[in-house]
């Protein structure tokens, strides 16, 4: 989602079954469309990949398996 400059850059997680958690991210290098991030998050966190529409702190998800 859009955020200002002086915010630090996000992802969302899912955080148990279906809870979307904002998560502070330290992105280390862009190549085109591809952007790697500084091993912040534990590896087994569910990032969200897909574009949501509408997104709030904690809000429900639908998780495809």
């Amino acid at each position: 989602h859009t955020r200002t400059p002086d915010q630090p850059p996000v992802v969302w997680t899912v955080q148990g079954d279906s809870m979307l958690v904002e998560r502070s991210v330290e992105p280390i290098q862009t190549v085109e469309e591809e952007t790697y991030l500084a091993p912040t998050l534990d590896p087994d966190t569910r990032v969200i990949i897909t574009d949501l529409r509408v997104q709030t702190d904690s809000m429900a998800v639908r998780v495809a398996r």
